[in-house]
């Protein structure tokens, strides 16, 4: 289509709206075309060229307006991220609690510990279906742990026996570590009473009494977040966080009562990061949809008002069969430098009339 029959920008933004209908039905094994026949059988709005330019610049406002929005929603995730590693940062360093130990009259009185003197570690269940004996029983892989909490949508299924089950039980307070996969990624049982067991890439650590286990998930985040965490794994493509290696995790214990303090200041900063965290995926999810429910509007005729002076859109759908009649009969050479393509159209329709007009006059035959 020539511009003086459709502007470009406004076509553009059309063709936006059908995005996803033309990339539904587009064909080629290696690299996909869309169909020709398809494409160029999409019925396009016509509405007068004000109307159109009137359209095109309203969308231009509210679009720049939307990737606005969507730039500054695109930051949240960063911020947050930022804003968590910071709460931990101060809870394991002991500033986040520095003014409760003050108010308390409370000395720094933190000692380094190994994770083996202060927790009993153990690896899940081997998976091995020839060998392994007894009733189907749900268990806890990598993909189920994730930091601070559990996904339970996809559990498996794998034979153990009573014995197997007692020894490999998962309690409330249990501190379950992923071996592999994100080695040191962990969560704290809170779940209450089940029949869950764990599979071996998954360690149970068990923490003695008057330590916190979210004291320990805590360090460990913090030290996965710095890269500390990194010098205790083995493997070079494929790191592993190995019992021994678990077992040798060097970690400052602070006071019981401290730690209680430092974990309901934790989980109240991290509460607030997720309800700002459930909002913004809220919003964004509004914003991403909020460009397709503009143009919508746009092509619908609701986004502008129409002007009754505008020229109406059936006098551009007969310069539309001029335009195909010019190409079909080649007078396009016909145009002279400068022409209007208006002027072009109207001068060959009187060509053609007066065609038209000779072939109709009777021949005068000679004697």
């Amino acid at each position: 289509m020539t511009p003086y029959l459709i502007k470009n920008d406004f076509l553009v933004y059309f063709l936006k709206t059908k995005y996803d209908s033309i990339n539904f039905a587009n064909k080629g094994s290696g690299i996909p075309h869309v169909k020709p026949e398809m494409f160029w059988n999409i019925e396009v709005p016509l509405p007068p060229l004000n109307e159109q330019k009137r359209i095109v610049e309203k969308l231009d406002k509210l679009l720049a307006k939307v990737e606005a929005a969507k730039e500054r929603l695109d930051k949240i995730p960063g911020i947050l991220r930022k804003y968590r590693q910071s709460v931990l940062h101060a809870a394991v360093t002991g500033e986040l609690t520095k003014d409760w130990r003050k108010k308390n009259n409370k000395d720094f009185d933190w000692q380094k510990r190994l994770l083996k003197d202060i927790s009993d570690l153990r690896l899940g269940k081997m998976l091995d279906k020839a060998k392994n004996k007894g009733t189907n029983t749900k268990y806890l892989r990598n993909i189920n742990v994730r930091w601070f909490s559990f996904n339970l949508d996809d559990l498996a299924d794998i034979k153990t026996t009573k014995e197997e089950k007692e020894k490999l039980d998962i309690k409330n307070g249990d501190l379950l570590v992923c071996e592999g996969g994100e080695p040191g990624r962990c969560a704290v049982w809170e779940g209450g009473r089940n029949n869950l067991t764990f599979q071996k890439a998954i360690h149970r650590v068990r923490a003695h009494k008057n330590i916190s286990p979210k004291w320990i998930a805590y360090n460990l985040k913090n030290d996965a977040d710095n890269r500390e965490l990194e010098k205790y794994f083995t493997g070079t493509t494929i790191k592993h966080l190995t019992g021994k290696s678990l077992k040798l995790y060097e970690i400052q214990i602070p006071p019981l009562e401290e730690q209680k303090e430092i974990v309901n200041r934790v989980e109240k900063f991290l509460s607030k990061a997720d309800e700002i965290e459930a909002r913004y995926k809220k919003a964004k999810e509004h914003v991403d949809k909020l460009s397709q429910s503009i143009l919508a509007k746009a092509f619908r005729g609701e986004l502008v008002p129409q002007d009754p002076n505008d020229p109406p859109a059936f006098e551009l759908l007969e310069k539309i069969k001029y335009e195909k009649l010019v190409t079909k009969e080649n007078l396009i050479k016909k145009r002279r430098a400068g022409e209007p393509a208006e002027k072009l159209l109207e001068r060959i329709k009187v060509e053609k009339e007066t065609v038209e007009k000779k072939k109709k006059r009777p021949i005068k035959r000679h004697k």
